[in-house]
């Protein structure tokens, strides 16, 4: 009996041994299932110009992501990490359609899953422009043609300026605006006699505010009351009563149109913007009046033929002035200048040019192109020198540099063959050219006031001139 019970315990204590040798043998499988990157690679989808990252939410077990606008969804493939040993279906780099949610099911090592939601959302367009602005003849009955608007983008204003006749209180714009954006007020019959703000709304709902100003030009009757009104202590006695604005004085017209204003010794002190409007000005006088600043619309007066400033206190010279290319006579003496643009170049049908008193240290190089100059009168500044350049100004007949400080006359001096009239007085000569004696026309010289000047050649001296001014000192050699 006691052999048998040593027997069946022996027994059970294999069974256990034998048990515990297997299940130490038993490996356990990963349970994880996770989803730990989802990305859209543009090397792998042919609608996207660089990868889109999605955000994994583990806790809600969802994706989203968002794709530019544009973006064609239904057909994209994504790369998908996962845990490790873990599988997904549908599997990575399978293209599916994400125009709505897609469920993806992680499955892991142990059996067991965990689902996804992947949600793609395009991105909203946020452009917000006015692309065109006009207005149209079919739309209003005040116009003859179409009118374009001018729009600012950086400063997000629009400019127009329609013709005497347009009725500003009713026009219907023609507006055009970014993809997807609207635009408020719509584009209806507005009163635009002051600025009216319109505001445009792109997709996702940011917005950008454009002021619209729109003018009407000015009848030459309205510039000229504009003159009058700017200058309230000028000696201008127009009746503005008069609609015949012809018996205003100093305003010439013909065919209608206001071809030249002479307002001499008015005390005019602004010249207002409207001035643009009189493009069938041929000549402008302003001469021995205040004024301090000149407009950069002067260079809207394309047909001017006599131009002149002189005697006011102008100490520059706006860039426009370039475009008066049919200029003849341009008198700016006695004001307060230092300089002239280099656009006076372009002026090449210049024939009479004064500049005496003001305060130019140089000849302007520029001056130097204009070749139809038959006057140049520069007396009274503070030059000290004249450039080479001045033989290309072979159709002078007067030229007149006296008292300035110039110190030397350049041998070219010789070239100016039509020269009639040379003033050299009160500078800082020391020597004068024998190149002077080539001049055959000329029949008026002054050297006078120049101290250092000592002697002057003989050629020069024998020259048959009815008037030829020297200091008793400079001695012909």
């Amino acid at each position: 009996m006691k052999k048998t019970n040593l027997l069946t315990a022996v027994f059970f204590l294999f069974l256990t041994i034998v048990s515990c040798s297997n299940d130490d043998d038993e490996v356990i499988k990963s349970s994880e299932k996770a989803i730990t990157a989802f990305t859209f690679l543009a090397g792998d989808n042919e609608a996207l110009s660089e990868n889109v990252t999605a955000t994994i939410d583990q806790e809600e077990n969802t994706i989203t992501t968002q794709v530019p606008f544009g973006t064609n969804v239904t057909a994209l493939t994504p790369s998908i990490t996962l845990s490790e040993k873990a599988i997904v279906d549908p599997e990575s780099k399978t293209a599916a359609d994400f125009s709505d949610m897609v469920e993806y099911t992680v499955t892991a090592e142990d059996g067991t899953t965990q689902k996804y939601t992947v949600t793609l959302t395009i991105q909203k367009f946020d452009t917000k422009q006015i692309r065109s602005f006009a207005f149209l003849d079919v739309d209003n009955d005040s116009l003859a043609e179409d009118f374009t608007a001018v729009i600012d983008e950086e400063n997000r204003t629009i400019t127009a300026e329609l013709p005497m006749t347009a009725d500003l209180t009713a026009l219907q714009p023609a507006i055009e605006v970014s993809e997807r954006a609207t635009i408020s007020p719509e584009a209806a019959i507005t009163d635009f006699t002051n600025p009216v703000t319109y505001t445009v709304t792109a997709e996702d709902e940011s917005t950008a505010e454009y002021v619209v100003t729109i003018t009407r030009k000015l009848s030459e009757r309205e510039v000229l009351i504009a003159l009058y009104n700017a200058n309230p202590n000028s000696l201008l006695r127009w009746d503005l009563t008069e609609e015949d604005i012809s018996q205003w004085d100093g305003v010439t017209v013909i065919d209608g149109k206001v071809t030249e204003l002479v307002l001499n010794n008015k005390n005019i002190v602004v010249i207002p913007e409207s001035i643009k409007y009189l493009t069938d000005l041929t000549q402008l006088n302003f001469f021995v009046n205040l004024i301090t600043e000149v407009p950069d619309e002067i260079g809207n007066l394309t047909n001017l033929r006599r131009l002149v400033l002189g005697n006011n206190q102008i100490s520059e010279i706006p860039t426009t002035i370039g475009q008066l290319n049919q200029l003849e006579y341009f008198s700016l003496e006695r004001n307060g200048l230092q300089a002239l643009p280099q656009e006076i170049e372009n002026l090449t049908n210049l024939e009479n040019f004064y500049l005496t008193n003001n305060n130019l240290s140089a000849i302007p190089e520029e001056i130097f192109e204009l070749t139809n100059l038959e006057e140049l009168f520069m007396a009274n500044n503070q030059i000290t020198e004249v450039p080479a350049g001045i033989r290309n100004l072979t159709q002078l007949r007067q030229l007149r540099l006296d008292n300035n400080q110039i110190n030397n006359v350049p041998v070219e001096i010789g070239n100016l063959s039509l020269l009639s009239t040379l003033h050299l007085n009160g500078n800082n000569l020391t020597s004068v050219p024998v190149e002077i004696a080539q001049l055959t026309a000329l029949f008026r010289l002054w050297l006078q006031d120049n101290n250092q000047l000592t002697s002057i050649p003989q050629a020069i001296c024998d020259m048959d001139i009815d008037v030829f001014q020297k200091d008793e000192t400079a001695v012909c050699e």
